[in-house]
């Protein structure tokens, strides 16, 4: 994709002023080089300063904006790890991560959904059986929110036994998969592996986009 020059962006003059302000915090961090200095922290410094304009440059939105933090803090140093450095798509997940993939989860979703209902979620974790269950439910839209992230393993046990003998009503039986998504009455559950890259931004507009696509297919057969 070629660069596009300010005059080609559609407010040029906007584009030229974030331009210049780039420029001056380089050449500042350019002038604080010296041998003495520390290097690693100068360029993260001025990094951080311009990224905020580079994103207005290129008028790029929240969404993608996800996407991008997703690519650099996780993808990236997957694809490409250096020596002696952990993977981080395959390692666990944490709290805050988790906490994220909900609100862009609950954000896509209660976009879409008819104003009189909002969706409510949770997480439940099973460190050692290395799985998390997403637990959604569409509730009315002056319900309160309450988001938690609680581990306990027996509360996923019993939670998969139960939807085993809703599903073997209908479906027969099925096995615990990666990304199983099953309905039951005003509840979608989801089982989800705990590595990081099943909870990320990407992950959850995916996870979004397949839900509304599933809730969509439902209603066309009901």
């Amino acid at each position: 994709m070629p660069f596009p020059f300010p005059e080609k962006c559609q407010e040029p003059k906007d584009a030229w002023r974030l331009v210049r302000e780039s420029a001056k915090i380089f050449n500042q961090a350019l002038c604080k080089l010296d041998v003495l200095s520390n290097r690693e922290e100068i360029e993260n410094d001025a990094q951080s300063s311009v990224e905020e304009m580079i994103y207005s440059y290129f008028e790029i939105d929240d969404t993608e904006r996800m996407v991008i933090a997703d690519t650099v803090n996780v993808l990236i140093p997957s694809f490409h790890p250096r020596t002696n450095q952990e993977i981080p798509a395959l390692l666990p997940s944490t709290e805050r991560q988790r906490q994220n993939y909900l609100r862009c989860l609950t954000g896509q979703l209660n976009g879409w959904a008819r104003k009189d209902y909002k969706i409510h979620v949770n997480v439940v974790t099973a460190p050692s059986l290395g799985i998390g269950m997403v637990v959604l439910e569409k509730v009315h839209s002056d319900s309160q929110p309450v988001t938690r992230d609680q581990e306990s393993s027996k509360e996923i046990i019993k939670t998969l036994s139960s939807l085993q003998r809703v599903v073997a009503k209908t479906h027969g039986t099925y096995e615990l998969v990666r990304g199983l998504k099953v309905f039951h009455k005003n509840h979608l559950y989801i089982t989800k592996p705990l590595g990081q890259r099943f909870w990320t931004y990407t992950a959850a507009l995916n996870d979004a986009d397949e839900i509304a696509a599933t809730i969509l297919t439902r209603s066309e057969r009901d």
